[in-house]
C-alpha cells in the first residue's frame, strides 16, 4: 500500500510479541510494518465509523416516544 503524500506518518516504537513478528514475517515478508499500519488503519476507521453512528443514534434514543 503506497503512502499518501498528503498524509504524514508518525514514527513510534511498538513492542510486539516475538511470535507475532515471526508470523507476520512468514506471511508478508519484510514489509510486515506496512501490514501492521494497515491493520491499525482499518481498526481506527471502524472505531470512527461506529462512533459516528453512535452519535447519530444518541439523538434518537434520547427523544421521548410519548
Amino acid at each position: 500500500m503506497p503512502t499518501l503524500q498528503e498524509e504524514p506518518l508518525t514514527q513510534i516504537t511498538l513492542d510486539l510479541f516475538s511470535k507475532d513478528v515471526a508470523t507476520l514475517r512468514d506471511l508478508v515478508g519484510d514489509g510486515y510494518n506496512v501490514k501492521i499500519r494497515e491493520v491499525v488503519r482499518t481498526y481506527c476507521r471502524t472505531v470512527r465509523q461506529h462512533n459516528a453512528v453512535r452519535e447519530k443514534l444518541s439523538g434518537y434514543l434520547t427523544q421521548s416516544t410519548s
